[in-house]
């Protein structure tokens, strides 16, 4: 079960419902606050250039990372014929992709533990 819809099932609302909330408490532009509503939705007619497209991804990305290496993310990229539909990258661009953001997070959560 996606953590939206266990969200949605125990809470009656989802992280996205409430983020939208609070973007619009603190008078965030409408395009944010939709996309931060709406990133989880991923209807199939979607413009896949929207904000909320993206946001999606992003998410999906960081979780892919999670306890994988590389190679996994590439393949489970591919799994998801969305991915090709939107993102528009052969495999070889894909994995130069995943390198990339995985040397930034690796980049990134050291500096955060130096931190701390």
């Amino acid at each position: 079960m996606r953590m939206a819809d266990a969200e949605l099932s125990e809470l009656g609302v989802d992280h996205g419902h409430v983020g939208a909330w609070l973007c619009r408490r603190w008078n965030l532009p409408d395009e944010i606050v939709d996309a931060v509503g709406q990133h989880h939705l991923r209807p199939a007619n979607a413009d896949p250039g929207t904000l909320a497209i993206h946001i999606d991804w992003a998410d999906r990305l960081v979780h892919l990372f999670e306890g994988t290496n590389d190679q996994e993310v590439v393949t489970a990229l591919f799994k998801d014929q969305a991915w090709s539909n939107w993102s528009k990258m052969s495999e070889v661009k894909t994995q130069a992709l995943v390198a990339s953001l995985r040397e930034k997070l690796t980049r990134s959560l050291t500096m955060i533990s130096l931190l701390n």
